[in-house]
């Protein structure tokens, strides 16, 4: 173990957003985060870069994403573009989290359309071919292992095991692991066949989580108050949506802390009224 006490395994985030899944290599002082990729699009009718997530990336993770839309960069491209970082190695690591509104069984739609950006998940076996990474790991909405359209993880997991890789997919409730939200999430795991593939299960176990720690209040009671509508005045980042009426707003103040949902909003006597459009 002494040897790799200074060592640095380099990590590459596909459709990298605001860093959720880099920060926690970011935050391990064996792992390098080299380069991340995002078109900072929040939906298909959005104007590239619109989102600016970007821009939180770099403040999080301390490099500047390379602002593009992986539907058209093509693999070799990106291995161009980012050569010198990896100093003509393969990345230990390589992370993709493609759009997930396309699985999600939130919206009806996704019940009998197939969403175009649901074949990002089968694009991203392209540059696991072309980077060659060590380990490769992909989150995104239960559905992508569960649900309908599910032959595009099939597609990606058939091209992995042609390329050498041994495959391992489950759904997490992520609160299980720290997150503050109870978040049901698919985790793909691919590792080069010489190396032992270890899922969650088998690297969390014998720890626990503090319930107190999965509270939203807790992971972001020391933002300053912001109204409705307007952007904080010493982070252009930290803002509140505008609310189109004051029925959004009343739904919001009727959710119970810590641990409600919308659901809640059906046993208030104003339901009637608020809860039966947004089910």
């Amino acid at each position: 173990m002494q040897k790799y006490l200074n060592h640095k395994w380099t990590v590459i985030d596909l459709f990298s957003g605001a860093g959720g899944m880099s920060y926690g290599f970011h935050a391990h002082r064996n792992f390098k985060v080299v380069a991340a990729v995002d078109a900072q699009i929040a939906k298909p009718s959005s104007r590239k870069g619109s989102l600016k997530c970007n821009l939180s990336y770099q403040e999080n993770i301390g490099i500047e994403p390379i602002n593009a839309d992986l539907r058209l960069l093509e693999p070799k491209t990106l291995r161009n573009i980012i050569a010198s970082d990896l100093a003509n190695k393969t990345p230990t690591i390589l992370i993709a989290c493609p759009p997930c509104t396309g699985f999600s069984r939130t919206l009806p739609s996704n019940h009998l359309v197939d969403d175009s950006r649901n074949s990002l998940v089968t694009r991203c076996g392209l540059f696991v071919e072309e980077l060659k990474p060590e380990i490769f790991l992909m989150e995104n909405a239960r559905e992508l292992i569960v649900g309908k359209f599910t032959h595009h993880y099939k597609k990606l997991q058939e091209k992995l095991a042609q390329l050498g890789y041994k495959v391992h997919s489950k759904v997490h409730l992520l609160n299980k692991f720290g997150l503050p939200q109870r978040r049901e999430r698919a985790f793909i795991i691919a590792v080069k066949k010489d190396l032992q593939l270890r899922t969650f299960d088998e690297l969390w176990a014998g720890f626990e989580v503090n319930s107190e720690a999965t509270h939203v209040r807790r992971a972001i009671s020391n933002l300053p108050p912001v109204d409705a509508g307007k952007v904080h005045q010493d982070d252009a980042l930290h803002f509140a949506p505008n609310f189109s009426s004051l029925t959004n707003l009343r739904r919001l103040q009727l959710i119970p802390k810590n641990g409600g949902s919308w659901r809640d909003i059906k046993d208030y006597p104003e339901a009637e009224k608020i809860w039966l459009f947004i089910t």
